[in-house]
């Protein structure tokens, strides 16, 4: 059973069609470029880039799930032999690692969408909850596409089938209840104006 318990990585890795991945809560393998763009990409609207510090920040108070292309370099003057990774997709895990967990910015690089890596990767973080004895509630919001019914979006079936998640219900002694940010609603007004 995979636990986040303590603060030593967990490690998953596959081979698709002979290239070889890996999935690692690693924080030293995570790549603040890879993050900024993803952030910036228009798949992902509710964030948007951050500084070097600010990503150190976010990186010491959560657990960031990357998914790596692993290269091996067998070169005789590289500066480093072994693997090399790069970074290809994430989930933030805010959690504290005992009760509570939630699921944000899960991102795969358009490049290598269609292999099957999210599907792998909502694996891996159910893996990590069932880990997790003492899990009260794991959250995530899932952001279903323009003209969809959001309680059966492609999205909300992916976390539902994947991870077990379901929508909070009315009537379950449990109200989900949120607050947009003022930098956030100022955008949706710039997008609306446009």
């Amino acid at each position: 059973m995979v636990s986040i318990a303590s603060s030593s990585p967990v490690e998953w890795r596959r081979s698709i069609s002979s290239t070889n991945y890996l999935i690692s809560s690693s924080s030293d393998l995570v790549s603040t470029s890879f993050i900024n763009d993803a952030f910036a990409d228009k798949s992902m609207p509710w964030a948007y880039p951050f500084t070097e510090a600010e990503i150190e920040v976010m990186k010491n108070n959560c657990v960031i799930l990357g998914v790596y292309l692993t290269h091996e370099s067998n070169d005789e003057t590289a500066s480093q032999r072994g693997p090399r990774f790069e970074q290809v997709g994430m989930a933030r895990l805010i959690t504290d690692r005992l009760t509570m967990f939630y699921i944000t910015d899960v991102f795969i690089a358009p490049s290598e969408r269609g292999k099957g890596l999210g599907r792998w990767m909502a694996d891996c973080i159910r893996e990590i909850m069932d880990g997790m004895p003492h899990l009260k509630r794991a959250m995530l919001m899932a952001t279903p596409e323009s003209g969809e019914d959001p309680y059966n979006s492609h999205s909300v079936r992916f976390y539902r089938d994947r991870m077990g998640m379901e929508p909070f219900e009315q009537g379950r002694g449990v109200v989900a209840m949120g607050r947009s940010a003022k930098w956030w609603e100022a955008r949706e007004n710039d997008e609306e104006r446009q």
